[in-house]
């Protein structure tokens, strides 16, 4: 039985700090909307076709390289360069090739809110190994995270992390330690070489310790899987750029998605959805911070048996939701009966994400 207990907690505190953050989040939250913030995976997505796993890399600064070319359903390494959408859901598996960027995704739309989304529709063992955590960015929270937020300038720089060239992102409100040297920035129109992170900001493995407790991401260079017009395919391996996909399509055959280099940090940028770009997963924040009077002692009980979803303590209706934001059910039974899937129950004024 997968049992939720909301806010039935007794501390002798004034206030309490809740946070359900899954297995597998940094520290840090991020902003990535006005009123809304994130915590981002400890690494890039990764997957071994062989045994239909999902996981996130051991370090932030892991990349693949040319074990991307090895797509096979067999394959026992680990790839971490996927076409647009290719989530396992209606077939379109990490190891598709086409040279139809169409065939990727449903062939039209967004695959956010949908289960081509990578973290929609699978468990990731190290990050709740459970469905429907996590989520991919979409075009306008890659935009917002490094364009809008507050201070956004300041909050990110290139970097170079014991011999490893990326992106530095540190989280909101983020207070660098007196003595610590961090330098925003640092895109140049004139460079163009993987020399230059290290002009920026160099840190060894001790110093990125530092960041990474206070929640910083680190987003390394990639490079990208290309797809020849005869179903070819070729890996370009990268230490000056990184190509991060978001869940926003651009017309039917191409997709949005971040790229950076020396040069610039492009959140606009659009390629053919079959190419191959790495993914970092995002979870939405859910601590909260309520003082101690607003402790229910009989609080609101929210669980799953099977394909039944329970709820106890509530006198008033609440509403249940599909992935596609479609009302399913609207009323006070205790006890419901649902086809395996993710759902939003929205009781009085929150809304709690269930998996079955």
């Amino acid at each position: 039985m997968k049992k939720l207990h909301l806010l039935s907690i007794f501390v002798l505190a004034s206030i309490l700090t809740l946070n359900a953050q899954p297995e597998g989040a940094l520290k840090g939250i991020f902003s990535i909307g006005t009123t809304k913030k994130v915590c981002f995976a400890k690494g890039n997505l990764q997957y071994q076709a062989s045994t239909d796993t999902w996981r996130f890399a051991e370090n932030q600064y892991d990349a693949l390289t040319v074990e991307n070319k090895k797509v096979s359903a067999s394959y026992n390494g680990w790839i971490d360069l996927f076409g647009w959408g290719t989530s396992g859901y209606d077939e379109k598996y990490p190891y598709m090739i086409s040279t139809t960027p169409s065939d990727y995704g449903n062939g039209s739309n967004e695959i956010e809110k949908t289960l081509y989304d990578w973290g929609l529709n699978n468990a990731i063992v190290n990050g709740g190994n459970k469905a429907g955590l996590w989520r991919t960015p979409t075009f306008n929270e890659w935009y917002y995270l490094f364009t809008r937020r507050p201070k956004a300038a300041e909050l990110h720089g290139l970097a170079c992390i014991n011999g490893i060239n990326g992106l530095v992102v540190l989280p909101d409100n983020c207070v660098i330690p007196e003595g610590f040297i961090f330098n925003p920035g640092g895109t140049s129109e004139d460079s163009y070489g993987a020399d230059h992170y290290k002009t920026i900001n160099e840190y060894s493995l001790e110093q990125w310790n530092v960041l990474e407790e206070l929640g910083a991401l680190f987003l390394p260079t990639t490079g990208f899987r290309f797809v020849y017009s005869d179903g070819g395919i070729d890996i370009y391996s990268s230490t000056t750029h990184g190509y991060y996909w978001s869940s926003t399509s651009n017309k039917e055959e191409e997709a949005f998605m971040l790229n950076f280099g020396p040069a610039s940090i492009a959140t606009d940028a659009t390629y053919a959805r079959n190419g191959g770009f790495a993914v970092r997963l995002i979870t939405d924040n859910t601590s909260t911070t309520t003082n101690i009077d607003d402790i229910d002692s009989n609080p609101i009980q929210i669980y799953t048996t099977n394909n039944t979803l329970h709820i106890e303590n509530l006198n008033s209706d609440y509403q249940v939701f599909n992935m596609c934001g479609s009302l399913i059910y609207s009323g006070n039974e205790t006890s419901i009966t649902l086809p395996n899937g993710i759902y939003f129950v929205k009781t009085n004024n929150k809304t709690h994400k269930i998996v079955l």
